[in-house]
């Protein structure tokens, strides 16, 4: 095949490839007061490709507790709408806070939001008891909650988002027909919701960043809580998602019922970190000119793939655990793509690496148990490099089939099988 798995893998995790530098990006802009703003590129409702330049997030947390210049306080829907509407188009001196009492407020139609705030102007949705479970948004349509478009920069506090659907037992046909979501981001729209105690429920679809837009969901304190939402976290089209002590998950019967993915990129930069993620068909996932980083998460009881990587992009998954429950089919799975997954515990899957259609997965200092199949499998001109595999349940055998390679170096896996394959335990080749 003439591809050296072990360069290519290396080379991912140096500087110079764009997940790492999306990685250094989001390491900059999440957890060094020091660094500078950063420049990321984005696509127009045009099409056309652009530059925009995000704060680091420090500056902007410190804004935000900024005393806002105004306060606008409700407790009715009717006065929710129009002081969402009031501040559509306005120009803000200085963050300007909604305050919702205590109560449930439904919603009939989509709340709409047009070129809101600024990098050090924001739109402040919260509580008055900062409590979520007093107060709720819910919906009685199906649609989008919240929708930004043109330089929105929201943030919410201590609300619970009720889709009102419970999608458990529904075919892929019910749930097509009956799809809510929480939010879309578009056109340099921003929401950030760190530490910031919401939690999201019955919805279809939760956050989605589109066309150069950027979603912070992250905090350890008051971390965000998706539950039952089929597909809580999506970019698209170079949107930009941090994605950090989220915690994401569905019922399993729902995955048997229909797809659902705990965070789907499809064309972004995403940056994953002490994520728990459990009961969907993959827990995450990253295609077509995507740049994922998924790091000391949990991914559990999945149905197809705990991450997976198509359509050949970069993804690495880094000091992570994958526990299938015997339930989960691949741990780390590339499909026309690369995949990075250095120091994984897998366990409890049917296969712990699978490479297919010309995937490539390079796995250094990883550990697999009580996998029931194979520690590695690998298709369709596809190849497998593991260094430093610790087995610690017997189950080590290969496979590689269609002009595939597995090779396994200084680990302790022995056997091997398949036709017109070549695979490598311990430096010994075998053909």
């Amino acid at each position: 095949m003439g591809i050296n798995l072990t360069e290519i893998g290396q080379k991912v995790l140096d500087n110079n490839t764009n997940a790492a530098n999306v990685f250094r990006r989001m390491y900059d802009l999440h957890y060094n007061p020091n660094s500078l703003d950063v420049e990321f590129p984005y696509i127009d409702e045009n099409g056309n490709k652009q530059i925009t330049t995000i704060p680091n997030i420090a500056k902007i947390q410190d804004i935000l507790q900024f005393k806002p210049v105004e306060t606008i306080n409700v407790s009715t829907v009717e006065e929710l709408k129009k002081a969402i509407l009031a501040c559509n188009y306005k120009r803000f001196e200085g963050n300007i806070e909604i305050v919702l009492a205590d109560g449930v407020y439904t919603l009939d139609e989509t709340l709409y939001l047009r070129k809101c705030g600024n990098w050090d102007r924001w739109l402040v949705i919260r509580s008055a008891s900062e409590d979520k479970t007093k107060v709720t948004i819910n919906m009685n349509f199906n649609g989008i909650m919240f929708e930004c478009y043109d330089n929105v920069f929201l943030r919410t506090e201590n609300i619970t988002f009720d889709g009102g659907v419970d999608y458990t037992n529904m075919t892929q046909d019910e749930a097509n027909k009956n799809i809510r979501e929480f939010c879309q981001l578009h056109n340099n729209s921003f929401l950030t919701n760190w530490d910031s105690g919401c939690e999201y429920k019955n919805f279809a679809l939760g956050i989605t960043a589109f066309y150069g837009s950027y979603a912070y969901v992250n905090g350890s304190a008051k971390p965000n809580i998706f539950t039952e939402v089929q597909t809580p976290l999506r970019v698209y089209e170079l949107g930009c998602l941090v994605a950090d002590y989220t915690q994401m998950s569905v019922n399993p019967t729902a995955s048997d019922n229909h797809y659902t993915i705990g965070i789907d990129s499809f064309g972004g930069y995403v940056s994953a970190q002490y994520c728990n993620v459990s009961g969907f068909v993959n827990g995450m996932a990253c295609g077509r000119n995507t740049w994922f980083v998924a790091s000391n998460s949990t991914v559990t009881n999945c149905k197809a793939s705990a991450f997976l990587s198509y359509r050949g992009n970069e993804m690495i998954v880094d000091n992570s655990i994958v526990d299938g429950q015997g339930r989960t089919q691949f741990g780390l799975r590339a499909d026309n793509g690369a995949l990075v997954g250095q120091n994984v515990t897998i366990k409890n899957c049917q296969f712990a690496f699978s490479s297919i259609n010309k995937g490539f997965v390079f796995a250094p200092n990883s550990t697999t148990s009580n996998n029931s199949s194979r520690a590695a499998d690998a298709w369709q001109e596809s190849v497998i490099d593991i260094v430093n595999l610790n087995v610690t349940d017997g189950t080590t055998d290969v496979y590689s089939q269609e002009g595939s390679i597995v090779r396994i170096f200084g680990s302790n896996a022995t056997t091997g099988s398949g036709n017109e394959n070549s695979w490598t335990v311990n430096g010994c080749v075998y053909k």
